[in-house]
């Protein structure tokens, strides 16, 4: 599964969060979660990185760009981006650990979760899902 940096957009509001080491089943959470303060895809940005670990692959990208004169275009280049080894029951266990448990649970339920393997099916399947109602973030006292 890859790895990326994403800047999302938490309400209208235009509050922002920078993430950094997000999984395509992480987006499709955080997107099924804020679309709706949003209203409209809450993903501002998102780029796919190399974090020096796990398998490097290079794709090549393309992404808005301005000119020496400013007239914007769409440049392509290659770069090289982390696909690491995780199965979807560690992953579902990392988002657990991270975001609240039932919004996890009712995400990817089962033995065997099936998880987005793109960024772009996470961002196109998260405005379809509803989730339950409970903060994103759980504190559990021990």
């Amino acid at each position: 599964m890859r790895i990326a940096n994403v800047e999302l957009t938490l309400a209208k509001e235009g509050h922002h969060v920078f993430l950094t080491g997000v999984t395509p089943a992480e987006l499709l959470l955080l997107v099924a979660e804020h679309h709706a303060n949003v209203g409209k895809d809450p993903v501002v940005s998102l780029v796919e990185t190399n974090l020096g670990i796990g398998k490097e692959e290079e794709i090549e990208v393309e992404f808005d760009a301005k000119d020496d004169k400013g007239q914007p275009y769409k440049k392509k280049e290659k770069r090289k981006v982390t696909n690491i080894e995780r199965s979807p029951l560690l992953e579902v266990a990392r988002l657990r650990g991270k975001y609240a448990g039932n919004k996890v649970t009712a995400l990817f339920p089962g033995a065997s979760p099936n998880l987005p393997s793109t960024f772009d099916e996470a961002r196109k399947i998260g405005p379809t899902i509803v989730l339950p109602t409970a903060k994103l973030t759980e504190f559990r006292l021990m």
